[in-house]
């Protein structure tokens, strides 16, 4: 199993794994919305992941996806709890059915949380 960070060149494969997810989670999405989220995909994820604000770990196996998460990270005021007013919210944590129940989930969101994706938000 290969742990590894999305870039620009994922966009497509990106895309796809959040409309696998999305209809794993709603059960299916009609054909206009399906289309619309693709298309603010297509702006978000460069844009976003070009400038730190989008980290994504994808777990591969064989070239296959097993399981991939996604952290959006955002900046609001600061206050005690967040200094730099920067935040995480982790979205999109989709395994495969044929690969649940052996951690792989973990293992990318530990990917997701070591402290060196976070150099840009504490400081």
């Amino acid at each position: 199993m290969n742990l590894r960070r999305v870039s620009v060149d994922d966009i497509e494969l990106l895309i796809r794994l959040r409309i696998d997810y999305l209809i794993e989670d709603r059960g299916n999405l009609y054909p206009n919305e399906k289309e619309k989220i693709q298309e603010q995909l297509h702006y978000y994820f460069p844009k976003h992941i070009s400038d730190g604000t989008f980290i994504g770990v994808i777990a591969e196996s064989n070239n296959e996806v097993m399981c991939v998460a996604y952290l959006a990270i955002s900046e609001k005021p600061a206050n005690p709890s967040f200094l730099t007013g920067k935040t995480g919210t982790l979205l999109n944590v989709l395994t495969y059915p044929q690969y649940r129940r052996q951690g792989i989930a973990m293992k990318v969101i530990n990917k997701i949380l070591e402290k060196q994706n976070f150099r840009d938000i504490t400081h």
